[in-house]
């Protein structure tokens, strides 16, 4: 059995089980045909097969342990074979380990940008019901502009499709009063959020400046 093939067997232990079992059963039928050539009853050559083979479930059990126990030896031998061929080429070695790290960080840092904006549901409840609408000005070929208070005042009295609705204005500004900062390291600072209407804000978390 292949090294791949045993490393996949340590998180398939059932199915090596049943592997093994079906192994041994094939065994004993053959056992019981070279029986009955030699002109004994079925019954017969089956009994001296199974006495032939002795316990069956404590031969499925040492099978087990041995394949697994060839398969952790085989697993260590084939690490410190690596570890040994890398200290003998240092100047292979070397360009082989940055390239991997450099792989690796890259890989996990693409990962966490698509965990944080793909794959992590929104911090709201039943964020998958949330829907942003965006206006078009085709005349202009813009496909994307946030619409004006005006036409979100009426998109919001006409509604009869969402359970709710509300606006949102990303604006940026800063402030400053008194002397230096004190920070007092309750929390990480946040954007503030401004709302128009007060209803828009009652069931909005509270925020950090």
């Amino acid at each position: 059995m292949s090294l791949i093939g045993r490393i996949l067997n340590l998180q398939r232990r059932k199915k090596l089980d049943a592997e093994i079992q079906a192994e041994l059963q094939s065994h004993i039928e053959i056992a019981v045909e070279d029986g009955i050539r030699r002109g004994l009853s079925e019954q017969e050559a089956r009994r001296e097969a199974i006495l032939r083979f002795g316990n069956t479930g404590l031969v499925h059990e040492s099978v087990a342990d041995e394949d697994m126990f060839l398969s952790l030896n085989s697993i260590c031998s084939d690490v410190l074979y690596a570890f040994r061929q890398l200290r003998r080429t240092p100047s292979f070695s070397l360009p082989a380990v940055l390239t991997l790290a450099i792989g690796i960080g890259a890989s996990t840092a693409v990962f966490s940008l698509v965990q944080a904006f793909l794959l992590r549901p929104l911090p709201y409840p039943d964020a998958n019901r949330l829907v942003v609408l965006w206006e078009q000005l085709r005349v202009l070929g813009i496909d994307r502009f946030a619409a004006p208070v005006a036409d979100f005042v009426d998109y919001k009295n006409e509604n009869r499709v969402f359970d709710d609705m509300g606006a949102v204005e990303d604006a940026h500004f800063v402030i400053t009063r008194g002397a230096r900062e004190n920070i007092f390291g309750i929390g990480e600072p946040t954007r503030p959020r401004k709302c128009r209407c007060p209803e828009q804000c009652h069931m909005a978390e509270p925020i950090r400046i």
